[in-house]
């Protein structure tokens, strides 16, 4: 006989899937986390080009 799953199984859902564009989110995020590691942005100038790119992004 199978053993039975825990109770939270019970109540388990689908996680929700993750927005398109999250790939190349993930890619701004990185570029400009190397730009300030290698002191090509400063982290006010990266933050602003991050979140404009996002927005870009996923609208």
């Amino acid at each position: 006989m199978p053993a039975k799953l825990p109770l939270s199984v019970d109540y388990a859902r689908p996680a929700p899937y993750a927005p398109l564009g999250i790939n190349q989110v993930e890619e701004a995020f990185g570029d400009n986390a190397s730009a300030i590691a290698f002191g090509d942005l400063t982290v006010e100038e990266a933050a602003d080009n991050f979140m404009e790119t996002a927005s870009e992004i996923l609208e």
